[in-house]
């Protein structure tokens, strides 16, 4: 489950919605089916085909949390959001939900070319 970074607000690039949207990407051709929680409109990462599923809710602790109990998922990624899924993490993994290996991290990033920042 990737975790997005909700609506860009002013001085906030598209950044974090391309590496999001390459993290899905990655996922598939991992094998693996992508979730990805966001509720930016204007952004491609809200494409319908951009993940297997989407979930466009707020990016708040309690909207994350129940997309993640209902779908289950082997952990959540919220490295490539920006500031808003970072301001999330410390009560998410309190409430149990488990990250992402770091192996798939690494991997996206090398894959988005992103990992050099």
């Amino acid at each position: 489950m990737i975790i997005g970074g909700g609506p860009n607000r002013i001085g906030q690039g598209i950044e974090f919605d391309y590496t999001c949207v390459h993290a899905a990407f990655t996922l598939r051709e991992m094998g693996y089916e992508s979730i990805l929680v966001n509720c930016n409109p204007e952004t491609v990462s809200t494409d319908y085909d951009t993940s297997d599923k989407l979930y466009f809710e707020p990016v708040t602790v309690e909207d994350v949390l129940s997309i993640y109990e209902k779908e289950k998922p082997q952990g959540a990624i919220v490295q490539f959001g920006g500031q808003t899924p970072l301001n999330l993490a410390n009560e998410l993994e309190e409430a149990g939900v488990r990250y992402w290996e770091l192996l798939l991290t690494v991997s996206i990033l090398q894959k988005t070319g992103t990992g050099s920042r």
